[in-house]
């Protein structure tokens, strides 16, 4: 499933092990936020963000592009996914 925000792609969504973030403005980093808001890690955007060592549930991804443009998505871990 893809799942469009404002402009920034997240998929799959769910995901087991791997997510990517497409936009059209360039993603400089990705903050990771657990179900209660509390930050578990910053990752700097690559083609595909590699989240294996999260436990399955719900997160929130605050997306920063360079342009200064922010938003929040949110995404389930879900390691039986049939998808990355």
């Amino acid at each position: 499933i893809l799942l469009k925000n404002n402009g920034f792609t997240v998929y799959p969504n769910p995901f087991s092990t791997q997510v990517q973030i497409l936009s059209g403005a360039n993603v400089k980093e990705v903050s990771i936020y657990d179900s209660a808001g509390r930050w578990i890690c910053t990752r700097r955007k690559d083609d595909c963000i590699d989240l294996s060592d999260l436990a399955d549930g719900i997160y929130v991804f605050a997306l920063r592009a360079t342009n200064g443009k922010e938003q929040k998505i949110r995404v389930i871990k879900n390691a039986s996914s049939t998808t990355h």
